[in-house]
């Protein structure tokens, strides 16, 4: 699917957008192969991506802090599984550091061996 790093970054913010509507008990539709591809392809700088990352994540945030704890416990289904909200609240963190390893490796191969977390 992902035909360039910066697809990694794209992907992440879209999951953090899907994750915050699974989580408001919204319906979200995920987009064709096709239609992913095309989406992406609209990111042509780091900077849009991160952009675009930024504001999914503060979404996601703003609905964190919106989620009564008592809640947590609450069975709800993601992509056809039942999973507990706590479980899907802490999706975001293990996707996007499986696609930040995913980056730090890719950067290696280049050469470029640096810390480049912000």
């Amino acid at each position: 699917m992902f035909a360039r790093p910066l697809s990694l970054v794209v992907e992440c913010a879209e999951a953090n957008g899907a994750f915050g509507k699974i989580l408001l008990g919204e319906t979200f539709e995920r987009k064709s192969e096709e239609e992913r591809k095309a989406f992406h392809a609209t990111f042509e700088t780091i900077e849009q991506a991160l952009a675009f990352l930024d504001a999914e994540t503060a979404k996601l945030i703003a609905i964190y802090e919106g989620l009564d704890e008592s809640t947590l416990g609450e069975m709800t289904e993601m992509m056809g599984m039942p999973m507990t909200k706590f479980a899907i609240a802490e999706m975001p963190s293990i996707h996007m550091m499986y696609h930040d390893g995913q980056l730090n490796y890719i950067q290696t191969l280049y050469g470029d061996e640096a810390i480049h977390w912000r």
